[in-house]
């Protein structure tokens, strides 16, 4: 909800409403990534300067584990993220991320 431009937004204050099935409490949200191999949408939100990765539940709108900071701006290819110049996390459908 609540883009910062309406016709090129590159950030939405949030909440995020997923699918009229429930409302996460995320703010300032960038980007907004699913898998269907998945039961959370990963979401990458900022605070000012700082950015993180968040882990959303689909069925309850709860994070699942808590989130992680990035160093850089964050990546996301394929099954895994990159948070740290040079690093790439791997991610799974039941576990957060791991090296």
């Amino acid at each position: 909800m609540a883009p910062d431009d309406v016709f090129h937004p590159n950030s939405w204050q949030g909440p995020l409403r997923i699918g009229g099935v429930c409302t996460a409490n995320v703010l300032q949200v960038t980007a907004v990534y699913a898998s269907r191999d998945a039961g959370y949408l990963l979401v990458v939100t900022h605070t000012g300067a700082e950015r993180f990765a968040r882990f959303v539940d689909l069925h309850t709108c709860r994070e699942v584990w808590p989130p992680l900071r990035a160093e850089i701006p964050i990546e996301v290819t394929g099954d895994a993220i990159s948070i740290v110049k040079g690093q790439w996390l791997r991610l799974f459908g039941e576990h957060p991320p791991i090296q």
